[in-house]
Parts: C-alpha cells; structure tokens; sequence
C-alpha cells in the first residue's frame, strides 16, 4: 500500500475565476494538470454550483479533451440517468476540478451525497483539488458569498484554514 502524503504535498489551487471558463486562458488549467504526478492524468469536473450546466461541461471537454488527460465530469443532477458511484470516482481521479456558481447550494447537495467527506479523503490521499469561484471558495473555513441574496458568511469545507472570497 501506497503511503499517504505528506501534509505538504496536498494540493488545493483556488482561483477567483479563469480557467476553461475563459475563452483564452489554457495557462490555469495546464498548471491544475501539472500538479497531479500523472503522465496522463485522470481529471474530473464537478459542476454543481452552477446546477450542472451542459455548457460548462461542454466547454471543459473542449479544453481538456485534446491534452493528454483523461477528463471527466461529474453530475450530481443525474445520478440516476448515468449510474455512476460519485464517491468511488472522485477517488479514482487524480485531479478534481469544481466550477463556480453558488457555494451554500453546492455544499448543501454535497453534504447531501458525501461528496463533503470525498473531498477530504481525495486530499488527504493526494488527489489535486482545483476551483473557480465557489469552488476555490469551498476549500477554506469559509468565505463571503451573495448565494442568497446578499453577502454573508457561510461555512466552507475547511480544508484549509481562513477564509475567501471572489468577485
């Protein structure tokens, strides 16, 4: 069995925005893979902040589907339409990369599907995180966010210690 990584060899890349989200910014999204050890890694994209648009994931299979990666994307709105065990694959990837949109709602069908503690297995195995927005929000203690309206604290994963906050 493998050992698990040190401490100081887990990996978060938050990003306030960029990325595939941006017609012409391939730079982030080379360094997500970059930071995995993988010649061909594995890369999944969890839209649900957002409500799993088909655009985005769209627009992550453009940009990640020409490199030499294995890219995937991950809805959680259709569990039952594609019968896939959300927990079982995000521990096989060797990066996971969560778009933007609202965190509080994230978080809530995250918590809702274990993905929460998914995450923190993947890192604490070594997997890369990697977010846009409220997926770089996510990993902290917290953050400020307009998910309901106005701008208050909510509750991250805390992963990492301290707050953020985009936009």
């Amino acid at each position: 069995a493998a050992a698990a990584p040190r401490a100081d060899q887990r990996r978060i890349l938050a990003m306030g925005g960029g990325g595939f989200t941006m017609e012409d910014a391939p730079a982030l999204d080379r360094f997500v893979l970059s930071l995995t050890d993988a010649q061909v890694p594995r890369v999944c994209f969890l839209p649900t902040a957002s409500g799993d648009p088909r655009e985005q994931m769209t627009r992550f299979y453009e940009r990640f589907g020409s490199w030499p990666c294995e890219p995937t994307s991950l809805s959680l709105f259709h569990l039952g339409r594609d019968r896939i065990d959300p927990i079982e694959h995000l521990l096989s990837q060797d990066a996971i990369y969560v778009g933007g949109g609202s965190m509080r709602n994230m978080l809530a069908i995250w918590r809702e599907h274990g993905i929460d503690i998914a995450m923190r297995i993947a890192w604490e195995s070594g997997v890369v995180l990697a977010g846009l927005s409220a997926g770089a929000m996510c990993w902290f203690q917290g953050g400020i966010t307009k998910s309901a309206g106005a701008p208050e604290p909510a509750r991250g994963l805390g992963l990492l210690p301290g707050s953020l906050s985009v936009h």
